[in-house]
């Protein structure tokens, strides 16, 4: 096989990405967690609101680079994980894990604040948030360029053929995802046993 078509194989992996999150903290929990958080503080916003603030602190070696923060939910048996988005939470089970914030600018400390009231299953289930971010280090863009000479180099050794392309944004996603998962970078925050108890606006 040649190293053209070997980069190929496994940029087109890389796409599809490889274990979540949801799946890595369902076996080990934040037991093996790489980053830090702190100041952390539950307050009501406002009636039936109970808030979280945190602060995720970004590693040394990882701060200015781009990357992503997550914010995630998992059930009390470990079965079941969301994470927010913009448009709001998401189940997910396997695949690509919907983003919190991303961070082109350069990742750097930065204070999160959720509102509690909005965790999917608070009435069936307990709740345990996460935090955590991944980083596309200065070797995984040289990759994804790489990626992107070897399928055009691809092309001209294969005319006729079709060549699967991969979208280069969608080979960064995977990377920051493979970075926060294969290096522990969440930890647990909150379990919804301990979210303030906010009363509603006629108490």
């Amino acid at each position: 096989m040649s190293k053209i078509i070997r980069f190929i194989l496994v940029a087109v992996l890389l796409s599809g990405s490889s274990a979540t999150f949801a799946q890595l903290s369902l076996s080990t929990y934040s037991a093996n967690s790489t980053i830090q958080v702190g100041n952390l503080k539950t307050f009501c916003q406002g009636p039936e609101r109970p808030s979280l603030q945190v602060e995720i602190n970004i590693n040394d070696e990882d701060k200015g680079l781009p990357g992503i923060l997550y914010i995630g939910t998992i059930n009390g048996d470990k079965t079941k994980a969301y994470f927010l988005s913009a448009a709001g939470w998401v189940a997910v089970g396997s695949g690509m894990i919907p983003a919190y914030s991303v961070v082109r600018e350069g990742l750097q400390n930065a204070r999160l604040q959720i509102d509690l009231s909005t965790v999917p299953d608070l009435m069936t289930d307990t709740q345990n948030i996460y935090v955590g971010y991944g980083a596309l280090s200065v070797a995984a863009e040289r990759s994804v360029q790489a990626s992107i000479t070897a399928l055009e180099k691809a092309k001209e050794k294969l005319p006729g053929r079709t060549v699967k392309t991969v979208d280069p944004d969608m080979h960064r996603l995977a990377l920051i995802q493979e970075d926060l998962t294969k290096k522990a970078k969440y930890q647990f925050v909150l379990s919804s046993s301990n979210f303030p108890v906010c009363p509603g606006s006629g108490n």
